[in-house]
């Protein structure tokens, strides 16, 4: 994955006021947590490119400073606004563009398992899988080929194609997806919930009892 530059200035006015002033200017209030020194940064970056980075599905963005310095950081989480679809807010983590970090992947889902026809159920046991890698090796999305697929198969983690430089984040036969059989047909539960002869009434029998008491 291409490695992101945009430009940034740290930003010393903090709040929702502050942020809502910093995004009338076309900025997005940043916070970068996770560096060495454990300091907290807070920053801003220019709206537009913060906007067509995660419509390239980037995951990772070199924050170039006013004050000459540069911070890399993954991106942890973004705030929408539910209306306008603005980014509101952004959350990086502090990453080494030299080591491997452990992040979680998209899974696409190709292809119409051919057990549905068959009268399977298609479920996947995952929606993201874990993965190791450098900051700049991130895949944007693992496919998962599924038209293979008939009642009883599945699929694991070490069956999917992965880049050569990247490693699973879990064990190899942890399963992705697979192909249930449904339930019996309602008709078939409705047979066997057929009641057998019941127990014959006792005529009088409840008539007996009370005189005796």
């Amino acid at each position: 994955m291409e490695k992101i530059v945009i430009k940034g200035r740290h930003r010393e006015e903090k709040g929702s006021r502050a942020a809502k002033a910093l995004r009338a200017k076309g900025f997005v209030p940043v916070v970068l947590y996770g560096r060495e020194d454990r300091k907290t940064l807070h920053l801003s970056l220019d709206g537009k490119a913060v906007e067509k980075m995660l419509r390239g599905h980037a995951r990772v963005v070199e924050v170039d400073l006013d004050d000459g310095s540069k911070e890399s950081g993954l991106v942890k989480d973004v705030q929408f606004d539910p209306v306008t679809d603005q980014v509101l807010h952004m959350d990086l983590v502090h990453v080494d563009l030299t080591k491997p970090v452990e992040v979680e992947v998209p899974l696409e889902f190709v292809g119409h398992p051919k057990g549905i026809s068959e009268g399977g159920k298609f479920t996947h046991d995952l929606a993201d899988l874990p993965l190791v890698c450098l900051p700049t090796e991130i895949p944007q999305v693992i496919k998962v080929k599924v038209s293979h697929l008939g009642v009883g198969d599945h699929i694991t983690a070490g069956d999917l194609e992965i880049p050569e430089n990247v490693k699973l984040g879990v064990p190899p036969e942890t399963v992705v997806c697979h192909v249930k059989a449904f339930l019996a047909r309602a008709e078939d539960h409705e047979e066997e919930a057929e009641p057998g002869p019941s127990e014959p009434e006792v005529i009088g029998k409840k008539d007996e009892e009370e005189g005796e008491s």
